[in-house]
């Protein structure tokens, strides 16, 4: 059974939530998954016309570039704010 508001899924319980199995597995093993949404209608047009313009280069906003294999690493980096970690690429094949 899914809670709705306004038109996104709030929250979901019980049963076959028709979400898929990487959510049923997620929720047999309890964990919280939060969300977030972002304004990018109002931004894209904006960031595109900057990296149009050579204002922004998008490659700069990438500072760290890493194999999937090595994704939790990288993720604690990120979340304990190690300096110089502010966007990454994971690769999956590499």
């Amino acid at each position: 059974m899914s809670a709705v508001l306004d038109q996104h899924i709030t929250s979901v319980t019980g049963g076959d939530s028709g979400l898929g199995a990487a959510t049923a597995a997620a929720m047999n093993r309890n964990l919280t998954v939060k969300l977030g949404n972002c304004n990018h209608r109002r931004y894209v047009p904006q960031l595109i016309e900057a990296v149009r313009s050579g204002r922004v280069d998008p490659l700069q906003v990438l500072t760290q570039r890493e194999p999937m294999h090595a994704v939790i690493d990288a993720y604690r980096a990120f979340d304990t704010r190690t300096p110089g970690w502010i966007k990454v690429e994971l690769a999956p094949g590499a």
